[in-house]
């Protein structure tokens, strides 16, 4: 995974899905990564380290909490320290430091158009 991506990723607060083309060349390390939920700060990089195929065909995805039924939630391994809580907390951090510094631009803008 692109370094710029996983810092969108991690900015946004928004948890990491991996998938591959779930066919006879994915081998089984990238079939269990394709299981599993990572925060961004956890997430492996891609080309996987611990591919046995011939070549890693990974990708990541973003992976959006309020858009999963708990069913769905509930057939998916969460890495390591990862679990709903931990997505939900960092969703919430994410949005609040973004909404921070909007407001110091936003004040910033402010005080160059006034003049001040």
């Amino acid at each position: 995974m692109e370094e710029k991506t996983i810092n969108e990723y991690r900015e946004l607060g928004i948890a990491i899905h991996y998938r591959n083309c779930n066919d006879e060349g994915v081998c089984p390390e990238c079939r269990e990564l394709a299981t599993m939920i990572f925060t961004s700060s956890e997430a492996p990089k891609l080309p996987y380290s611990k591919c046995t195929g011939e070549k890693c065909r990974c990708w990541s995805s973003p992976f959006v909490l309020d858009a999963h039924s708990d069913e769905e939630l509930n057939q998916l391994k969460w890495a390591t320290t990862t679990t709903k809580e931990t997505i939900k907390k960092d969703q919430e951090q994410a949005f609040l430091d973004r909404w921070n510094k909007e407001d110091e631009r936003a004040k910033s803008w402010w005080k160059k158009l006034r003049g001040k």
